[in-house]
Parts: C-alpha cells; sequence; structure tokens
C-alpha cells in the first residue's frame, strides 16, 4: 500500500514476498519503527536485533502487507473478511473509481449478502458520501484491546451458597406442591434451609435461579423474569409465580401489524435510520419501507428506500422454517425490525400455529400442491381451491394464513 499518510499509522507488518533479506521470511511479521521512501520505493523501517541507522532492515511496502495500525490513539488488526454494519475498514485497494482513497478509514453502512452485489459493502467516504466498494478493496479494523477476567473466591463462595441453597429448595417445593397447577396465582411461602446468603448476592439472582429451579417441575419453560418474582430475609424466601394467559395465533398477527405502523416517525408515514459514522457524526435517512412478499418461497424482504434517491439503505429478511406456518404479517414485522436493527420480540419467533382450517388460508395436499381454502363449493370457486370442509376431512396441512378475515380487517397484504 504505497501511501504515506496510511504508512506513518503502520505499527506492524507482514512479509509477502520479495528478492532481498527477506526473501526467505515470507509470512513473519515484524514491528515497524519507521517510514521512509527512495528510488527503488515506499519502505518500512522494522525492529530487528541488527538494526542501525543504514537501511539494511528495511521492508519495500510493495513486499509486506499492514498488519497492525494506530489510529487516534488506539491499535486496530487488519483482518481480511467481510465487514458488517458500523464496523470500520480501511481501503487498500482503489478500485471504486474517486469515491475512496487508498488509506481512507471509513464507517461500512450496509453489508450486500445476495445478488449481483454480494461481494460488496457500502461505507461512508471522508466527504460523507455513501457509495460502494469491492471486498477485495478493504481491511477490516479489529479493536486491540488487553482485557482480563478473574473471579474472586468470594463470587465462587456465593455460588456454591445459591446452588446449595436452590437444590434444597426446588427438593422442597416438589415434595410440597406435586399438584403444578395450585401454583397459578397463588402466593406460597417456603421455609428456607438454614443456609447463610452472602449479602452481595441480589434478589434477582436468587430468583433467577430459583426459576430455572422451578422450570422442570412445572415442565415448561417460564417465559420472562416477570412470571416469577421472589423476596428472601431471615425467614426464608418467598416465591410467586404468575402464568400468564398466553397469546394467540391473532394476538401475535395484530402485534405485528400495529409494530410495523408503531415504528414509523411521528411526523411521517416513513421510517428513520440512524447511522453513526464516528463518535461526532451520524447520519439520519427517512426511508418508506418497499415490502416483497413471495409467498412460495415462504420469505418477506423489506427494503428501506430514501423517501427522496428510492436507494435501498438498509435491508431486512424474514424467513419461515419449514415446520412453520407462514404470515406476511409477522414476516414484515421481522424483515422491518432487522432492517432498522432492533431486537425481535420472541412472540414473532414462536407464534402459536393457527387452529383449524379458514377460508383464505393456504393448505398443501397430498401431492405437495397449494391450494385456497374457500366456503363451500358452486361454479366460479378458483380451480386451485378446496372447501374447508373437504379440507378437514383430508387433514391438509395449512402452510399460510395471511388471509383470514379474522387478521385482515382492511389491511392489504
Amino acid at each position: 500500500m504505497n501511501n504515506r499518510k496510511f504508512n506513518e499509522m503502520v505499527t506492524k507488518v507482514r512479509v509477502t514476498g520479495g528478492k532481498h533479506w527477506y526473501a526467505d521470511r515470507v509470512g513473519e511479521t515484524f514491528d515497524v519503527i519507521g517510514i521512509g521512501d527512495i528510488d527503488c520505493g515506499d519502505y518500512f523501517k522494522v525492529d530487528h536485533p541488527r538494526n542501525t541507522n543504514d537501511t539494511k532492515y528495511i521492508i519495500y511496502a510493495e513486499d509486506c502487507e499492514p498488519v497492525e495500525i494506530r489510529y487516534n490513539g488506539k491499535r486496530y488488526r487488519l483482518e481480511s473478511r467481510k465487514a458488517e454494519v458500523d464496523e470500520k475498514v480501511v481501503v487498500i485497494a482503489n478500485k471504486s473509481g474517486h469515491h475512496f482513497n487508498t488509506g481512507d478509514i471509513v464507517s461500512v453502512t450496509n453489508v450486500w449478502d445476495k445478488g449481483t452485489r454480494e461481494e460488496h459493502i457500502d461505507a461512508v467516504n471522508t466527504d460523507g458520501e455513501e457509495w460502494s466498494m469491492g471486498d477485495a478493496e478493504y481491511r477490516v479494523l479489529v479493536p486491540v484491546t488487553e482485557s482480563s477476567v478473574s473471579t474472586t473466591q468470594e463470587t465462587a463462595d456465593n455460588s456454591d451458597k445459591i446452588i446449595e441453597m436452590l437444590t434444597a429448595l426446588s427438593t422442597e417445593v416438589a415434595e410440597l406442591k406435586r399438584e403444578v397447577q395450585t401454583l397459578k396465582g397463588r402466593e406460597i411461602t417456603v421455609d428456607a434451609p438454614k443456609i447463610t446468603i452472602d449479602t452481595s448476592v441480589t434478589v434477582e439472582e436468587v430468583a433467577e435461579r430459583i426459576k430455572k429451579a422451578l422450570e422442570p417441575l412445572l415442565g415448561r419453560k417460564l417465559t420472562s423474569p416477570s412470571t416469577l418474582t421472589a423476596s428472601c430475609d431471615t425467614d426464608g424466601i418467598s416465591i410467586k409465580t404468575e402464568v400468564p394467559k398466553p397469546l394467540t395465533r391473532a394476538d401475535v398477527v395484530k402485534r405485528a401489524q400495529a409494530d410495523v405502523e408503531g415504528l414509523k416517525t411521528h411526523w411521517s408515514d416513513n421510517y428513520l435510520i440512524r447511522r453513526k459514522v464516528d463518535e461526532h457524526t451520524t447520519l439520519h435517512h427517512e426511508c418508506y419501507a418497499d415490502f416483497i412478499v413471495n409467498r412460495e418461497k415462504r420469505t418477506v424482504v423489506c427494503l428501506l428506500r430514501g423517501i427522496n434517491t428510492n436507494k435501498a439503505r438498509a435491508k431486512g429478511i424474514a424467513k419461515c422454517a419449514p415446520e412453520d406456518v407462514f404470515n406476511a404479517d409477522i414476516g414484515k414485522a421481522i424483515a422491518l425490525r432487522r432492517a432498522l436493527g432492533l431486537t425481535l420480540p420472541s412472540e414473532y419467533t414462536d407464534a402459536p400455529k393457527p387452529e383449524g382450517v379458514a377460508v383464505g388460508d393456504v393448505v398443501s395436499n397430498w401431492e405437495g400442491r397449494r391450494m385456497i381454502a374457500v366456503d363451500g363449493h358452486g361454479k366460479g370457486r378458483p380451480l386451485n381451491s378446496l372447501s374447508v370442509r373437504y379440507i378437514k376431512e383430508q387433514g391438509y396441512k395449512v402452510i399460510d394464513d395471511s388471509y383470514r378475515k379474522e387478521y385482515r380487517k382492511g389491511v392489504r397484504c
């Protein structure tokens, strides 16, 4: 990389070739102690036991690659791999025209993983403009940190006490409450075994351990910390379990529909993407959602396009698992949240399957053909349709419930 400004940041290089003193040391790394240039080109002066002020122990830039740099007072390791959104990369080969310069350090705004541009990323250049570059044109900057994690004896003692207490507590709960259903909505106080718990152990930590201990007895996972509360004092441990009403398929679909609307800005019918370029600069893009629903492939793609440029600024993909029932509304909410970089609520990925068969459902017959459930028989019925009654008699499996009337209420897929 022949760029003096960048070379000044390089702190370590790896030999890749050459015919000089390092010809037989390909693959070895050396610490950089200086740079320079002569008629033959730019070079790095490297740390060597016999190094002097002459040019004997230099490595030409064309014969090595940077391994580590120092940028803004921090050390970074250069990795040759696919970048991720918000990571910093350094341009090592300017093949993208005048948009980037060799040695530029930029932030990644989008990663292309499919299609004709799957080997590209988008990044904001030094002029604040977003352009694409190929994967071969950059290296990913990974911060070099020195961290160590130590566990004290006090923490280990506390863990042992908690485990000992929970073991005794689980046994007592099992003996006293064989009928798990009696736990619903009722407060139960259990005398705790006489075990001293260090005061540094929080109630939340105890509650989490109790929850895990109770799960085998309940025969299912407790869906969230709110389903169990605990307090402990000198008299014992008081625990309260509340079994929430399970969500129906219709509940999840309605939440997904509301989510797609609720994530819009308060001033328009669009969505806002925030991209942090550096610690001082954040770009804002107002976008509309372009949903691409493919019911045969059971996928939903969300492209967030700039309202003025129509350029795709972000992309999210939702793909229905083979064992699940496809629903366009749930897919849209998942794809939109992924495009916006938001977390996914568990009810979207763990949505219950629809009950029975309803008009508008898509089913798969024994030959694997997609058929639409309709109400009754008669003329005018689509060729690829079957009556709800016949589908139930045959036991055909529902694979898509996007058109159920109870979900729609004027909403168009």
